[in-house]
């Protein structure tokens, strides 16, 4: 999820009036906890599908109330995470990355960042079946921070624990929802082998999923298999024009395209351009970006 879709769930989900104490100082940090690969089943309580090799928890931090927070990069190695699986204590090493570093380590007024906090077992084990908990502890990380008016950091809350079943697919819904988000990891990770594979079953699984099909056409494309993407983009293509953002309609039309001037098939190309809404006077100038953009096979 982009950081702008996160910092508005942030304000949706965080912007309630507090219960507390009318003598507590405002909060000046809010922040959110969400988890890759994860299904959201319950206030604090996600299912991850199949063994992983890393738990990845999403921790988006927003400012409110004025001057903007410093340090954010430096004290994110503050933020204490543990982990419990079925009520025993795992060992486990916590990597910060920044998918959007703030610059200079300075956070503005009412502005987020995400931070990925990658946790892994200290025995390179998978984490597999069980019930994790994830305990989330950001008491150091605000204290490392500074506010640039020197006014304290104050929250609503230092700690939370959220609660993860992982557990393997037991029907074939399950697989296309597993396959699925596996190769779309592999493929925002970029590894694109992995992402054919997993897709591949995916679409075995759930051929009517447009989404799933324009993935895997995506992750051919930059593999530069171009004669492979056809298939599953043309699949992808009629339903991707119903699309509710011009977004998805437009890089489906696009990328078929592109494979199809790749493969010499300039008059397959125009005509999907045409469906796709591309006024008839644009297409030419489109058709050679698309060809002069291509990296041969």
């Amino acid at each position: 999820m982009a950081l702008q879709a996160r910092l508005a769930l942030a304000a949706t989900i965080l912007c309630v009036p507090s219960l507390s104490s009318a003598r507590q100082a405002p909060e000046s940090v809010r922040w959110v906890t969400t988890f890759e690969r994860a299904r959201g089943v319950g206030p604090g309580a996600y299912v991850i599908l199949g063994d992983q090799p890393e738990i990845v928890t999403l921790f988006v931090v927003v400012v409110l109330n004025g001057a903007a927070l410093l340090n954010v990069d430096d004290a994110a190695d503050a933020i204490d995470v543990s982990v419990q699986r079925n009520g025993r204590p795992l060992s486990v090493t916590t990597g910060v990355t920044f998918p959007e570093r703030p610059l200079a380590g300075v956070l503005e007024v009412d502005e987020g960042v995400e931070m990925r906090l990658s946790l892994r077992r200290e025995n390179r084990a998978a984490f597999t079946e069980g019930h994790y908990s994830v305990n989330i502890d950001v008491r150091r990380f605000y204290s490392a921070l500074e506010r640039a008016d020197g006014s304290p950091v104050t929250t609503n809350r230092s700690r939370e624990t959220k609660h993860i079943e992982i557990k393997l697919p037991a029907s074939a819904s399950e697989w296309a929802d597993y396959h699925g988000t596996e190769g779309m990891a592999a493929l925002s990770a970029g590894d694109n082998d992995l992402a054919v594979r997993h897709l591949k079953r995916a679409t075995d699984y759930r051929p009517e999923d447009w989404s799933v099909q324009a993935s895997l056409g995506l992750a051919y494309m930059r593999q530069r298999r171009y004669a492979d993407a056809i298939g599953p983009l043309q699949k992808a293509f009629p339903s991707s024009l119903n699309a509710p953002d011009e977004r998805g309609r437009s890089s489906v039309a696009g990328r078929l395209a592109t494979a199809l001037v790749a493969l010499h098939r300039d008059d397959e190309a125009v005509s999907v351009l045409r469906t796709a809404g591309v006024p008839p006077e644009a297409i030419p100038e489109r058709i050679e970006k698309l060809r002069a953009a291509l990296v041969p096979p």
